[in-house]
C-alpha cells in the first residue's frame, strides 16, 4: 500500500505543478511528516528533491 501512495505521489510530482502538501493529501496521506518520512524511506530523497530532479531532467 505505501509504494502504491508514494508512485502516486511520484506520479503527481512530476506531472503536476500542486503544492506538495497537496500531493500529500491526495496520496492518501493525513500527515505531512508521516508523508515525508515513508517518501524518503521509498525514494532515498525529499518530495521537493525529487521534484527538482525530474524538472532538471
Amino acid at each position: 500500500m505505501r509504494d502504491l501512495r508514494i508512485s502516486h505521489a511520484c506520479k503527481l510530482l512530476t506531472s503536476t505543478s500542486k503544492p506538495i502538501l497537496e500531493v500529500c493529501y491526495e496520496s492518501g496521506y493525513k500527515s505531512w511528516a508521516h508523508f515525508s518520512k515513508q517518501f524518503k524511506e521509498v525514494k532515498q530523497q525529499t518530495p521537493s528533491q525529487f521534484r527538482k530532479l525530474f524538472i532538471q531532467s
